[in-house]
């Protein structure tokens, strides 16, 4: 039997003592987001979207029999379609871009138990993430680059920051989306 020194328990309850949140951490457009694991409710291999025809980044797919809508998160948070720039060395001023293949499929639900699909390129992480790391977005960096959907950013010594989404507002169809009657 181990025998656990006041020092070595001292040690362990300090660790153990800053609060930390449980999240699924995805890249999409080459920008880092997370979403609450308790806000996840199945990661699956993305299958075929239909209906897209105003190209403002929603679709629908067939999900367990029932029809679910994706959303395409680089244009619901910046604006902007879900592409990435080529790598090339061989053109360096002209950046080419090219569709980046979703494969997994992030079935997120919103606190009013709306489900949304969130298609990714990559098998998404999970990660405890101290609740220190969380902070507001800066005012001016959010009007300047008109972000939508996201709650907070989280920073955390040596590794990029995340964006932190908001399933709430990602399941409300933004007003200049709207179609009028």
């Amino acid at each position: 039997m181990a025998i656990i020194s006041p020092r070595r328990f001292s040690r362990t309850r300090t660790q153990q003592s800053e609060k930390t949140q449980q999240l699924i951490i995805f890249e999409v457009c080459q920008e880092r987001f997370a979403l609450p694991i308790k806000a996840v409710f199945k990661v699956v291999p993305m299958g075929t979207t239909y209906g897209d025809p105003n190209d403002v980044g929603s679709s629908i797919t067939v999900y367990e029999g029932r029809e679910l809508v994706v959303l395409d998160v680089a244009r619901h948070v910046f604006g902007r379609r879900s592409i990435r720039t080529s790598s090339s060395a061989s053109v360096p001023s002209v950046n080419v871009l090219e569709p980046t293949p979703m494969n997994y499929l992030i079935v997120a639900r919103s606190p009013q138990n709306v489900f949304i699909g969130l298609p990714v390129a990559e098998s998404p992480t999970v990660r405890r993430v101290p609740l220190s790391a969380f902070s507001p977005l800066p005012p001016s960096y959010a009007g300047k680059v008109n972000i939508q959907c996201v709650s907070s950013l989280i920073i955390e010594p040596e590794k990029p920051p995340l964006f932190l989404l908001n399933t709430e507002q990602l399941t409300q169809l933004p007003p200049q989306l709207t179609v009028s009657s």
